[in-house]
């Protein structure tokens, strides 16, 4: 008996999703999507359905939810990378993330990188360097902080232990990011890089900066 409601349960649910396909309107979609949503809770009507591929595409383009519900056995690399071109975000919900899953969805747009679990060296440098911000980069290095600086030069508020070699590379690539140094990490060589490279970095320094000693050079 149990084998025969399973049966009419799955012949009602193929209804209701040719209906939704055929129709596009509001009254089939509220009635498929409600019993697509109880498809969570019903493993043995999800194993049948997905057993049929042509049918699973359908019903992962419906809702990507489907493959969270779709048994692991069942789950091809074929599917999850249909479902990732289309809906890139969707990786956050894969548990085992392949190299090849994650650069679909960076190629898609470098906002994706939140999504990727455990991203690579080579996948933060290839988002920052197409102006990812540096402070959504867990434990940078040096060269990462550096590649962050070439693309935006407020980057350096964000950097953290930021060394002075990355210091005169932001002055270098932009004057401007003198204003964005912190005083206690400041010198007057860095000053002095800025002012010789553009007079208007005068106008970025702190005025904490200038002092006896070096006040002359500023007045030349």
């Amino acid at each position: 008996c149990g084998w025969k409601i399973n049966k009419m349960n799955e012949k009602e649910f193929l209804e209701l999703f040719n209906r939704y396909l055929k129709e596009k309107s509001g009254d089939a979609f509220r009635a498929f999507d409600n019993e697509f949503i109880k498809l969570k809770n019903n493993k043995d009507l999800v194993k049948k359905l997905s057993q049929d591929k042509d049918l699973a595409f359908k019903l992962i383009d419906y809702d990507v939810l489907f493959i969270l519900w779709m048994p692991q056995e069942l789950l091809t690399e074929e599917m999850i990378e249909h479902t990732l071109k289309k809906r890139p975000r969707a990786i956050q919900y894969i548990k085992k993330q392949t190299p090849s899953q994650c650069w679909i969805v960076l190629n898609n747009h470098i906002r994706n990188l939140t999504y990727i679990k455990e991203p690579t060296d080579e996948m933060k440098m290839f988002a920052l360097n197409k102006g990812y911000p540096i402070e959504e980069i867990k434990n940078p290095t040096a060269e990462m902080c550096l590649k962050a600086l070439k693309t935006n030069v407020r980057a350096i508020k964000y950097i953290k232990n930021l060394t002075k070699e990355m210091c005169f590379e932001a002055i270098n690539i932009n004057t401007k990011s003198i204003g964005y140094i912190e005083n206690s990490i400041l010198t007057f060589e860095m000053v002095k890089q800025a002012v010789d490279q553009d007079l208007e970095a005068l106008m970025y320094i702190p005025y904490e900066i200038i002092n006896k000693k070096n006040v002359k050079y500023f007045c030349k």
